[in-house]
């Protein structure tokens, strides 16, 4: 009888245990966001590889933490811009400039208020446009959880300046401009895996830099990555990111009515 009591004894104590653990699992799972949540594709798409010749790229994948500080204002205005409804943005256009040389070294500027804005290619006017600050604002606060840190200007890319005047911002095309000339830089990110705390989120990816076929670890250096560079094939996986990529986590925050801002990205290997 006692023998049969020990055995009931064990076996409740087994059950028990394959509860708890089972919760602990599905509690696990539960504070981690899928791949493709809605969330987790917001938060990821602050910072997208589709313009790279604005705003300094992807900045954030650098050797080292980046955080609000380490960023200078005219990146991160130019980062809220970018992500921002620019729909409602007034389409406008003012005369060029009646003085100057009048040669062929003659300089085709549009100036106003300060702002000095080159001319379209019909060499006769300037056109840019003018949105409410408020709009870009309300980006930049979904961003970073703070508001606009004024400045005068920032370089929306190589060709556009953007002037913060007031209540308006005023983009068009820069007085001067750069071409980059170069070769063609292909970025690799794949998330691995998004995990929600108490008060945040943290967003895992691989990422690759490739340049003239070889390897790069980050985008804000050209360190290589020879190991990568001599696996290198046409077709980048995910099992070949997960082995040959750098591991990056992004941390947001949660902010007082609910939403998530960037707070710092940083690699973990």
């Amino acid at each position: 009888m006692s023998k049969n009591k020990n055995f009931f004894k064990l076996l409740i104590l087994i059950l028990v245990i394959g509860i708890v653990v089972t919760m602990v699992k599905w509690i696990s799972n539960k504070n981690r966001y899928q791949v493709n949540d809605n969330k987790t594709k917001e938060l990821y798409a602050y910072f997208n590889s589709e313009d790279l010749e604005s705003c300094n790229g992807l900045f954030n994948y650098s050797d080292k933490l980046i955080n609000y500080d380490s960023i200078d204002n005219k990146t991160k205005l130019c980062l809220a811009y970018k992500n921002s409804d620019t729909k409602k943005a007034e389409q406008l256009t003012v005369e060029k400039d009646k003085k100057g040389k009048k040669d062929k070294n003659e300089k085709l500027t549009c100036t106003f208020d300060n702002m000095i804005f080159r001319v379209n290619d019909d060499e006769k006017e300037c056109s840019y446009t003018k949105i409410n600050k408020d709009i870009i604002n309300d980006t930049y606060n979904k961003i970073y959880g703070k508001d606009i840190e004024d400045i005068e200007s920032f370089q929306l890319d190589n060709l556009h300046i953007c002037y913060l005047k007031d209540d308006s911002i005023y983009c068009g095309l820069s007085e001067t401009f750069t071409y980059v000339l170069g070769s063609d830089i292909d970025i690799y990110r794949v998330i691995e895996k998004t995990v929600e705390k108490s008060s945040e989120i943290e967003i895992y990816d691989y990422f690759i830099k490739v340049i003239d076929e070889k390897c790069y670890s980050y985008y804000t250096t050209n360190q290589e990555n020879s190991e990568c560079t001599k696996k290198l094939t046409n077709k980048i996986k995910y099992n070949f990111m997960k082995k040959y990529g750098t591991l990056y986590k992004h941390t947001f925050h949660k902010n007082e009515n609910g939403s998530y801002y960037w707070v710092s990205s940083e690699p973990t290997n």
